[in-house]
């Protein structure tokens, strides 16, 4: 989800907007499952959202980011409930990208925060593997 070699992308340089590089530069392809996500912020904030797309590298989390103002780089916790599973799984990830309300992507896309997963519980791996196929 994240830009440069440490993200989702690999051998891509620095972009401002990298869904115009397209599904093929990406580790893990994208999918458009709906899901609940509870993000708790570094400092304990609670918020509830949704997400844009998923996949096993990480999740577009739908959020304004004057109301859900979270830093790049930062670590949050997440608690995700696909709308076709009754299962809550844990994850925890590193906020990748900021989309604001006023960049060239969120004309096309809802604002919001790419995040990288850096852990999911085994649950929600075993939910990965039978809904991102």
């Amino acid at each position: 989800m994240g830009l440069g070699n440490g993200g989702g992308y690999v051998g891509v340089s620095e972009v401002q907007s990298s869904e115009a590089l397209g599904p093929w530069k990406r580790k893990h392809q994208r999918r458009k499952i709906d899901a609940l996500i509870k993000v708790i912020s570094h400092d304990g904030k609670v918020y509830g959202c949704r997400n844009r797309d998923i996949s096993p590298g990480g999740i577009f989390v739908v959020a304004n980011t004057k109301v859900v103002p979270l830093a790049v780089g930062t670590t949050v916790q997440m608690n995700i409930k696909f709308a076709s599973s009754p299962t809550i799984f844990n994850a925890e990830g590193r906020v990748a990208r900021m989309t604001r309300e006023t960049s060239v992507e969120a004309k096309m896309f809802k604002p919001g925060y790419g995040i990288e997963f850096t852990r999911v519980d085994g649950t929600g791996k075993k939910l990965f593997q039978m809904l991102l196929k």
